[in-house]
C-alpha cells in the first residue's frame, strides 16, 4: 500500500511540476532584470586597459608588509566583488585569506579601482561578480 500510495503522490508531483498552461507551449523569459547578479555574461566586465593593467594596478597597490615578510607568512587572498551596471564596484568581501592583514590590504586596494566597463547580457548592462585570488609570496 504505502508503495502504490508513493507512486500516486510521484506521478501527481511529477504532473504538476512539468503541467503546462497550453499543450507543447513553452514560454522563454527574455526579460533581464538590471538587478540580477550574474557569474558569468556574455560580455565580460573589462577593466580599463585590460586585464594586464588590472595586474598592474594591484601590485602598484597591494604592499606585503614588512612584518610577515620577516616570519616568513605566504598564502592567497580571494576577494568576492561585484561590478556594477555604472562598473562601479560593491560588495567587497574576503572569501579566504592566510592573515587579517593580509584581507585589509587587498580590500583596501579593490576600494580604490577605479570603474570598469560593465558587463553585457543581450544588449543590456548586467552586474557581474567576480572572485580574485592575489597572491603573497616570498621571492
Amino acid at each position: 500500500m504505502k508503495q502504490v500510495f508513493t507512486i500516486l503522490l510521484g506521478a501527481f508531483c511529477f504532473q504538476t511540476i512539468f503541467s503546462q498552461d497550453q499543450p507543447g507551449v513553452i514560454t522563454v523569459r527574455k526579460e533581464i532584470k538590471i538587478d540580477s547578479l550574474f557569474c558569468i555574461a556574455p560580455i565580460m566586465p573589462s577593466f580599463k586597459g585590460g586585464d594586464s593593467q588590472f595586474m598592474s594596478f594591484l601590485n602598484k597597490n597591494i604592499n606585503y608588509p614588512d612584518s610577515l615578510r620577516e616570519k616568513g607568512v605566504t598564502g592567497k587572498v580571494y576577494c568576492k566583488f561585484v561590478i556594477e551596471t555604472d562598473g562601479s564596484i560593491s560588495n567587497i568581501e574576503i572569501i579566504r585569506s592566510p592573515n587579517p592583514a593580509f584581507s585589509e590590504i587587498v580590500k583596501n586596494a579593490i576600494l580604490r579601482i577605479p570603474n570598469w566597463n560593465p558587463g553585457m547580457q543581450e544588449g543590456k548592462k548586467v552586474r557581474v561578480q567576480f572572485v580574485v585570488p592575489v597572491s603573497f609570496k616570498i621571492k
